[in-house]
């Protein structure tokens, strides 16, 4: 993938991209994430033209993380217009499936949402919150070893150098935004949201399992939810032929 960078509230954004001629897809990555995570599950998207951006708050997109998914989800619906290529087709894994979500619900046009081992409700161990506070305070990077089920060592190694782009004090920031993520509160909000959405997640996840992906679904307006036996949260790295072909099937249909 090559780079683009683009201005966000005056600020640079780092934007990895893969020429297509095919429909507009933005992937939004997870807690500790990186546009550059995405490189390996770009090569499986044949037909789309692939964007990723960087989150505030590391490689090249300056500023500050976020600790809250409202206001990194209105950065996001600001970039998207910033791009100015149409209502994309809008992928987010995790705590870039409330990004994405909180995207939608501030008025972002998109041709479609795809949620990936994500909920309507985010809560996080405290002892993933606490080796996110020891990171940070050490400056070394978070393992993510913990969210592969069943990975080869060098999806994980590649990921893992891929993420190494994210500052700790960045990672323990997007975790602490995806514990305080809550929209069960609110369905009303969920139900209204006329989006065609994708649910899609791994039958193995044990940080968001399938329970999640099924409330997700429910509370959506339009939603078509998929599970994927045996894999895990991290399903787009674990086995991103699957990944693809699933997004791919869901929007064709669009």
């Amino acid at each position: 993938m090559d780079e683009l960078l683009l201005e966000v509230d005056g600020r640079a954004v780092e934007v990895a991209h893969r020429a297509g001629l095919g429909p507009v897809i933005l992937l939004v990555h997870g807690a500790g994430g990186c546009a550059a995570v995405w490189a390996p599950v770009a090569a499986h998207l044949g037909g789309f033209e692939v964007l990723a951006p960087s989150l505030p708050g590391r490689g090249r997109s300056a500023g500050d993380a976020f600790d809250d998914a409202t206001a990194a989800g209105a950065w996001l619906a600001r970039a998207i217009a910033a791009l100015d290529r149409g209502p994309p087709i809008l992928v987010g894994h995790s705590y870039g499936g409330a990004v994405a979500l909180e995207a939608a619900l501030a008025g972002a046009p998109l041709a479609g949402l795809a949620l990936v081992a994500t909920g309507a409700r985010l809560r996080v161990h405290p002892s993933v919150l606490a080796a996110a506070a020891r990171a940070a305070e050490g400056g070394s990077p978070m393992s993510t070893s913990f969210a592969f089920y069943d990975a080869p060592r060098a999806a994980i190694e590649g990921y893992e150098r891929a993420a190494g782009a994210t500052p700790p004090s960045a990672t323990r920031a997007d975790w602490i935004a995806c514990d305080r993520f809550d929209r069960l509160g609110d369905p009303g909000a969920l139900a209204r949201l006329g989006t065609p959405a994708l649910v899609l997640g791994g039958a193995a996840d044990p940080l968001t399992p399938p329970k999640y992906h099924e409330r997700l679904a429910g509370a959506l307006g339009r939603a078509q939810l998929v599970i994927v036996p045996g894999r895990g949260h991290m399903l787009p790295w674990e086995d991103p032929a699957r990944f693809a072909r699933e997004v791919r099937a869901w929007a064709a249909a669009l």
